[in-house]
């Protein structure tokens, strides 16, 4: 849908707006390291079948077991601050890293919901292939957003398959637990800071333009 010259000069107003509550954010240290990558996909866990899931051998320690065993056995060894953590943001358009994570992480809460109602579980391909349809969510600016949406999953895949994989693990903690919510999460991650609203939630706020206001 294209945008009226006053609706187009009303969003960038918002945008730029908003853009000063972003300047003391980011500025974090690194992340405690967690599973690699290739722990995680070697876990025989992801390869089950989409039926109930059941203890069982052969299915990988859950999370906490593995950060209690790493505790253990040595210092904590921080993972290096994300390219969007490390320094003050200067872009307006990094406020859609967060529309991008809370956007995203709603729809992947509701999903993993149902299918805990329905028993039932993702398969390693199946979630993958769910979590990079997040940035074709109608809900997101198509000018905007999904590029930003593109480099928020860049750096948040497999935090995110963590997250869903520790849910559907039988011998996790958090097994058929839902989905955290989204605007705590993003606010763990960095992505957003406490209180912070979408774009859409912004401009769905904003009042609605007075008759004849378009046609100017």
């Amino acid at each position: 849908m294209r945008m009226t010259r006053r609706s187009s000069s009303v969003f960038r107003g918002v945008l730029f707006a908003l853009l000063g509550t972003f300047q003391s954010t980011y500025d974090t240290a690194g992340l405690f390291g967690d599973l690699t990558d290739a722990q995680l996909r070697e876990d025989p866990g992801w390869e089950r079948s989409t039926t109930r899931l059941r203890k069982s051998a052969g299915i990988s320690i859950s999370k906490k077991a593995a950060a209690s065993r790493l505790s253990t056995s040595g210092p904590l060894i921080f993972a290096e601050a994300r390219p969007h953590q490390r320094s003050q943001p200067n872009d307006p358009l990094r406020m859609f890293r967060c529309d991008a994570c809370q956007i995203g992480l709603t729809r992947l809460k509701d999903d993993v919901q149902f299918l805990i109602q329905k028993e039932r579980a993702w398969t390693k391909k199946d979630l993958f292939k769910r979590i990079d349809m997040l940035c074709q969510d109608p809900a997101m600016n198509e000018q905007y957003g999904r590029a930003q949406c593109a480099d928020f999953l860049k750096d948040r895949r497999m935090d995110i398959a963590r997250k869903i994989r520790d849910i559907q693990n039988p011998d996790s903690d958090y097994f058929e637990e839902s989905l955290p919510s989204p605007k705590e999460t993003c606010v763990e991650w960095n992505e957003c800071i406490p209180g912070q609203k979408t774009l859409n939630e912004v401009l769905n706020e904003m009042p609605e333009a007075q008759p004849g206001e378009q046609s100017r």
